[in-house]
């Protein structure tokens, strides 16, 4: 079956590696504990694409701590675009912090913004 794992991405639990998503997904963390990267594995440790069609994602905290974006990553760290055709996220959120917006972003812009935004 499928299920979630703590941030609620997909973790394919099938015991063989030929499923076309990810049997394992590793969590880099940064020094509080929260996810940096998310590395999507087979059940030998060798890179799957996740149900979104990437091997990497890594996520960055604004200075409240939530989450303010993710970008897509191939198996060698180039980004690439997933299968909504998004290399980048970025979430906005009002005074009160609550989620208001999701912005999405091209493989070029995530590229041409990276120093800025990522």
């Amino acid at each position: 079956g499928t299920y979630g794992d703590a941030l609620g991405l997909p973790v394919d639990m099938r015991p063989d590696s030929t499923t076309v998503y990810g049997s394992v997904v590793w969590l880099t963390l940064d020094s509080l504990g929260r996810a940096e990267t998310i590395d999507y594995l087979d059940g030998n440790g060798m890179r799957k694409y996740s149900s979104m069609g990437v091997d990497r994602e890594t996520l960055v905290y604004d200075k409240a701590g939530r989450l303010a974006g993710r970008t897509m990553h191939n198996m060698v760290g180039d980004y690439m675009a997933d299968r909504l055709g998004n290399a980048g996220y970025r979430y906005v959120y009002d005074d009160r912090g609550v989620p208001v917006d999701t912005l999405t972003y091209t493989r070029e812009t995530v590229a041409r913004l990276r120093d800025d935004c990522w």
